[in-house]
């Protein structure tokens, strides 16, 4: 192939085997089973098992944020900057792989503290955490830039892209159903050793998926070619300058954003899943399994539909506001269950709201970062998904905070079994009511400012063309 062809890009849009699109795709899968996993048992894990002050959990996730606000962007910066692994190995691929397995183990290392009393020992407790936790968005970073860069410069047809974000979005939730299901059939309330065991087994399967994406996360010898040809070439510029361009892009920051508030609501939910199960059902931890089957079973049934609909709407932004109007409904429909049949039901139907949120995010990500690409000239996705990765972490520290302010001002103590009645509202709360609300402010953001119709993201795309990119 020629430098010429190559420069054109038109080998680069050819259509991609499903096979390949399906392997690149198991990076969502792994990407939700520790989201679910870090979601539904770190804080609950540090708070009721391990003992620690709900205040001081709190600032651990505010630390973990900040470290998070230096190490995302700056990660996505770094990895955007020519270096010798392009020609041979790829500009994303080496280092997809070699942040998997150290992300893997550091979710291990989360849930295994030091045993030691958690008044006395307080601050040993609170620095593993930090430690861990850190360490763990810090290879998590690494994996999740480079993958989600990697989308739009390997699909480049429309079509590619919607198959792509939905076989993504199915094996998301194939991630969410892991994630939700096995590790309760390991862990009992009041065991913490019960954790450990259940994040080991877990890394092994973890493992087992990594080795099947490594098809489909490998750049093409036509994708090595034109970083080699084209943006090795382009000028490197300041960290913060490239910074200050990416926030400067409005679409992409009102993307983040509503980005931001699904996952301060996914949080909110995942994390008071346990909360629920043991103080308002009063069951095992093993219960918990029927919700996260009742959560997944909604989205698996929805998805086919919602993806049916985007092809046929061919508009992007018009899916997204739907599912998120839907997401808005069943939220606060959850909140208000009456007895266990409405709750499974509400759950369900929960799940058919996050598959209508999620079906149009990755078209959305993509159309934001071509029109990115057209007014600056060069590809530099690891240094946008540094500032959406970096945002994204803010939404731990909502989920904490939220939670915080509720267990104090509805007295929820840890060390009791049994709650008083205003706690257990508490926890309908911070579950499902002030999420719906979260979520209905940030459709009101997006109505306002994303404005990437079908029409312009048509014209984008032949400009790329123009502009060899």
């Amino acid at each position: 192939m020629s430098k010429e062809q190559i420069e054109h890009g038109s080998s680069l849009e050819n259509k991609q085997p499903n096979t390949i699109i399906t392997s690149y795709g198991i990076g969502y899968l792994l990407m939700e089973i520790w989201n679910v996993i870090f979601g539904a048992y770190v804080f609950f894990f540090y708070e009721t098992e391990v003992g620690l002050y709900v205040w001081l959990l709190v600032l651990g996730y505010v630390i973990y944020a900040l470290w998070n606000s230096f190490n995302d962007p700056l990660i996505g910066y770094i990895f955007d900057r020519p270096n010798f692994l392009w020609k041979k190995w790829g500009k994303r691929f080496p280092i997809i792989l070699g942040a998997a397995i150290p992300w893997f183990v550091s979710m291990f290392m989360i849930l295994t503290p030091p045993n030691v009393d958690p008044i006395e020992g307080a601050m040993f407790i609170f620095a593993w955490m930090i430690f861990a936790t850190c360490l763990f968005d810090t290879f998590y970073s690494m994996f999740q830039n480079n993958h989600y860069s990697l989308f739009p410069d390997k699909f480049r047809l429309d079509s590619d892209r919607r198959k792509a974000g939905g076989i993504g979005l199915i094996l998301g939730v194939v991630g969410t159903t892991i994630g939700g299901l096995i590790p309760p059939m390991f862990i009992s309330y009041g065991n913490k050793s019960s954790y450990s065991i259940m994040a080991l087994f877990m890394v092994l399967i973890a493992s087992f998926f990594l080795i099947l994406m490594i098809p489909g996360i490998r750049e093409t010898q036509d994708m090595k070619d034109r970083y080699v040809t084209t943006d090795i070439h382009k000028e490197t510029e300041g960290f913060f300058k490239t910074m200050k361009k990416a926030v400067k892009q409005r679409n992409f920051m009102t993307l983040v954003f509503i980005t931001f508030i699904g996952d301060v609501a996914f949080a909110c939910i995942t994390a008071s899943i346990h909360y629920l199960v043991k103080y308002n059902l009063q069951e095992e931890a093993s219960f918990s399994i029927i919700l996260f089957a009742a959560f997944l079973l909604g989205a698996i049934l929805s998805i086919p539909i919602f993806l049916k609909l985007i092809q046929k709407m061919n508009d992007n932004r018009k899916m997204h506001i739907i599912g998120i109007i839907l997401l808005i409904v069943f939220l606060l429909n959850l909140g208000f269950y009456w007895n266990l049949y409405s709750l499974i039901i509400g759950v369900v139907l929960l799940g058919v709201g996050q598959a209508a949120f999620k079906v149009a995010r990755f078209p959305c990500l993509a159309d934001t970062l071509d029109e990115a690409t057209v007014k600056t000239g060069v590809h530099q996705e690891s240094v946008y998904m540094g500032v959406q990765t970096f945002f994204m972490r803010f939404s731990l520290i909502a989920q904490a905070i939220i939670f915080a302010v509720v267990h104090v001002l509805t007295g929820f103590d840890p060390n009791k079994g049994n709650q008083s009645e205003l706690a257990l509202i508490g926890i309908r709360l911070q579950s499902a009511i002030v999420p719906a609300f979260v979520v209905l402010f940030g459709l009101l953001i997006f109505l306002k400012y994303y404005d990437l119709t079908p029409d312009k993201t048509a014209i984008n795309k032949q400009k790329l063309k123009e502009l060899r990119l």
